[in-house]
């Protein structure tokens, strides 16, 4: 779950758009959680209807994800 949302938190931010919202515009496809590793997430919104890989990796408590635009 901990990688799921800070995936969606990438996202959000790389877009830069307010009017996303995690639970109706942002779907994750199905992946096997590793401790590092890469998910797929489909942006559906107004502007735009992209497919983003999201680079994710835990260390200690804390969790990194990123993705380029």
């Amino acid at each position: 779950m901990y990688a799921c949302w800070c995936a969606k938190e990438a996202i959000y931010k790389l877009q830069g758009n307010s009017g996303v919202s995690f639970l109706n515009n942002m779907t994750i496809q199905p992946f096997e959680y590793q401790k590092q590793g890469v998910l797929k997430l489909d942006l559906d919104s107004n502007q735009t209807h992209q497919t983003f890989e999201v680079h994710y990796e835990k260390f200690n408590e804390y969790m990194l994800a990123y993705a380029v635009g």
